[in-house]
């Protein structure tokens, strides 16, 4: 059977990264303005989700609004910085949830459900960018470490077809990094070899294509379906299902 466990794993800390500024003043003007959703389950009539971050007080909470957002991101009213990290709240003061990162792309997981979420602004990730000049260049994702090129069904979430459609199954088409949340940047907690069958358990959209969440042992982390090899050479890392044994 493929292997179902990461080739090495080291204990991640926190859900999200801590966010790197001097005070907590600079934070706020860091993180402050427009962000967006480009998951469209997180968004409305068919429209990005925009999540606008206020720093026109002085107050340790300022305020939120969100526009073409689904429940709860719909909800939110206000934001502030704890531990580090943005903390965004209903209107009852309760947090919904809590995002670490850079100034591009914050990351965390929803309070409630444990639902990761991926904000950035309107020019997406820097690896976006990357991979749209990479694209141009060759013209098309390459399968693995293959010279064919990958069809739209390649660049799909993996379906949802176990457990009432709340697990998936995926299967690398390389050795592949699995990080501690959806961002190039953030920690690298094992290595999964090619040919591995894992089961999937989230899978999201954002500037830089799919992402998807798998559980080892106690710990999740996360996938990217495209990346770019050696600088060059853009790559579909998994496709949905698994061959079997």
């Amino acid at each position: 059977m493929r292997s179902l466990l990461l080739a090495s794993i080291s204990l991640f800390a926190s859900i999200s990264t801590t966010l790197s500024a001097q005070t907590e003043d600079e934070l706020f003007a860091a993180f402050s303005g427009m962000w967006f959703v480009f998951d469209p389950q997180l968004g409305a009539n068919s429209e990005a989700c925009e999540v606008r971050l206020s720093n026109d007080d002085g107050d340790a909470m300022r305020g939120v609004r969100a526009v073409n957002c689904s429940a709860p991101l719909s909800e939110l009213a206000g934001w502030t910085i704890v531990d580090g990290q943005l903390d965004l709240r209903s209107a009852e003061g309760v947090t919904v949830l809590r995002l670490g990162g850079n100034q591009q792309r914050v990351t965390g997981e929803f309070a409630d459900t444990g639902f990761g979420i991926v904000m950035e602004r309107s020019e997406g990730s820097a690896r976006a960018t990357d991979l749209a000049a990479a694209l141009r260049r060759h013209r098309c994702f390459f399968i693995g470490y293959s010279t064919e090129c990958a069809d739209q069904s390649a660049l799909r979430r993996p379906a949802f077809t176990q457990l009432g459609g709340t697990i998936g199954e995926a299967e690398t088409l390389v050795d592949l990094n699995v990080r501690s949340q959806p961002r190039a940047d953030a920690s690298i907690v094992g290595v999964l070899p090619a040919e591995s069958c894992i089961r999937v358990n989230q899978c999201l959209i954002a500037s830089d294509g799919v992402w998807c969440r798998a559980r080892f042992d106690e710990q999740e982390a996360w996938l990217a379906k495209t990346v770019i090899r050696q600088d060059e050479w853009p790559v579909v890392t998994f496709v949905g299902g698994c061959a079997g044994e």
